[in-house]
């Protein structure tokens, strides 16, 4: 599948590759599985669970769950998503827009419903993620203040609606937001990498200088 616009993630042992052609899996010894060429991408992206590949379009308004063969169902807004986060056990966060709201975030369960929500407002949010069991959120969103960026992010547990933490950083541009294995979290911006304990305390930093960064990767 030579396409520049290539997608990978590995799904239950057999290689998923999604691009502007649709979707296709193979086991590891180049056998294929699957193909679905309804699938319509402009910007692809891919995510997977223990069981599962979640396919949706940057700016799209689909959310597409498949296994290794078939669809196994898809989640539908009026307006575009910009963004995702699975766990193993299947559930995932989804970054939307309303009529009412800039942004949107949406938590589901493994059956496929909403368990949690908030809105944004102005705030334009570009980075979600979830912890392993799903008992947390984290979300990184823009804005801009006195001609500069203002990056805040928050944490939440899925059993209060307020935040558990707020972090604002001014000057920055907020690329990712990712839990860590020992409960903590990073904030990833255009000028530097912040770790934080659990507690969202600030335990250290990794700066990039006036450059900043162009590509990143964040692996387990």
């Amino acid at each position: 599948d030579n396409n520049d616009t290539n997608r990978f993630s590995i799904v239950r042992g057999d290689l998923a590759v999604v691009n502007d052609s649709g979707s296709a899996v193979y086991t590891l010894a180049g056998l294929r599985r699957s193909v679905d060429s309804a699938l319509k991408l402009d910007s692809p992206q891919v995510l997977s669970s223990a069981k599962y590949m979640y396919i949706y379009d940057l700016g799209g308004t689909d959310l597409v769950i498949k296994s290794t063969l078939e669809t196994v169902h898809t989640v539908s807004y009026n307006y575009p998503l910009r963004g995702a986060a699975v766990t193993d056990s299947g559930y995932f966060a989804l970054i939307g827009e309303e009529k009412t709201s800039r942004s949107s975030v949406y938590v589901y369960d493994d059956s496929f419903r909403v368990i949690y929500d908030c809105a944004y407002g102005s705030l334009y949010t570009l980075s979600v993620d979830l912890n392993d069991d799903a008992s947390r959120l984290l979300t990184a969103s823009v804005e801009a203040e006195g001609g500069e960026f203002l990056t805040t992010l928050y944490m939440y547990s899925l059993n209060e609606k307020e935040p558990l933490a707020k972090q604002l950083i001014a000057g920055e541009y907020p690329y990712k937001v990712a839990f860590t294995k020992n409960g903590g979290f990073m904030l990833l911006t255009n000028l530097c990498l912040r770790v934080y304990d659990g507690k969202a305390n600030l335990v250290s930093t990794l700066e990039f200088g006036e450059a900043g960064i162009s590509n990143y990767h964040i692996g387990d």
